[in-house]
């Protein structure tokens, strides 16, 4: 009856931690994947092997928890 999306936790990284410069998100569910080759090209253009020269992808999502006063109070500064 219920699609139950997955839920990632996005988090911006400097290396293999994450950067308390950033601003924070809550959990958040993938909505739409989009990728484009080959983007701003009038051809066509790939590597020997057929691989295009350029790929783009975006990752759309939306937080699925309540951001309340709270949350922004704790970020102190670096809001969600």
């Amino acid at each position: 009856m219920f699609n139950i999306p997955h839920v990632w936790q996005v988090t911006y990284k400097t290396g293999s931690n994450a950067n308390p410069n950033m601003n924070k998100f809550k959990r958040a569910a993938l909505t739409n994947v989009s990728i484009v080759h080959n983007d701003g090209l009038d051809l066509h253009a790939a590597h020997a092997d057929g691989v295009p020269i350029i790929t783009s992808m975006t990752l759309n999502f939306r937080e699925v928890d309540i951001i309340t006063r709270n949350d922004q109070q704790e970020a102190a500064g670096q809001g969600f």
